[in-house]
């Protein structure tokens, strides 16, 4: 973003080399231990992002795992 002088709120798509590194970085993550430790198991999970499109955002990438690990459906909610 500092580097192509976009705001957050700006972007639409992260860049191959954020979201690579962002996969490594979740690749030990668990989400199954995640839902673990919650005192209750949820019904649903929402993610919340600062950026309009899901795919400018992080957390699509967390979303995404979930989804892919629990073999649950996405959604992404959109104003």
């Amino acid at each position: 973003d500092k580097q192509q002088k976009t705001a957050k709120r700006q972007r639409t798509v992260l860049s191959p080399e954020f979201i690579a590194a962002y996969r490594e970085i979740l690749g030990p993550f668990d989400p199954l231990e995640f839902l673990a430790g919650l005192p209750r198991q949820p019904q649903n999970l929402a993610f919340f992002c600062v950026e309009r499109d899901p795919a400018a955002c992080h957390r699509h990438l967390v979303a995404e795992k979930f989804g892919r690990m629990l073999s649950l459906p996405i959604e992404h909610l959109m104003p």
